[in-house]
């Protein structure tokens, strides 16, 4: 039976036995790690790569939310001030006057239509009170690809035809 030693040396592990001395030499690294750290790289900048890009896809939408809202404000700002300045009765050319087409008339409500580029256009429902004539609820939408990307709704209350 043969008794063998190690020894740390700056070259490496010395494995001693009583008739020779064997050099263990520990340079460079395995397949083995090498494969498992490259896995676990590829593994770190997949996720990374994941977050980054539904990142970027949710800014994409947020900001074409956030652009058909503005849309919507500024065309219901628009409605808003012919309401103060027209009554009921001039509403329908007050509409027109600020580049609509008149799509429908029911007993109900009046649709008017706007485009705003190739893609996209503006909708603006009126629905009648029963109540009050002059008062409607006003309903924009932003119609981007048959699908509303923004709408705004509120109640305006015509001028008054006595004032």
């Amino acid at each position: 039976m043969r008794n063998f030693a190690i020894e740390k040396s700056g070259f490496g592990d010395l494995m001693k036995n009583s008739n020779s001395i064997i050099l263990i030499e520990e340079r460079g690294v395995t397949l083995i790690e090498l494969l498992a750290s490259i896995v676990l790289i590829s593994i770190i900048l997949m996720t990374f790569f994941t977050v980054f890009f539904q990142s970027a896809t949710t800014h994409k939408t947020a900001e074409e939310i956030q652009d058909a809202t503005y849309l919507a404000q500024t065309e219901m700002e628009a409605v808003y001030s012919s309401s103060i300045s027209t009554s009921f009765n001039g509403s329908k050319n007050a509409i027109l006057s600020l580049g609509y087409t008149f799509i429908n008339d029911s007993n109900k409500e009046l649709i008017f239509e706007k485009t705003l580029d190739t893609s996209m256009y503006a909708r603006i429902r009126f629905q009648k009170d029963e109540i009050k004539p002059n008062m409607n609820h006003v309903i924009v939408e932003i119609v981007e690809k048959n699908a509303v990307r923004a709408k705004m709704e509120t109640i305006l209350l015509w001028r008054d035809e006595s004032e």
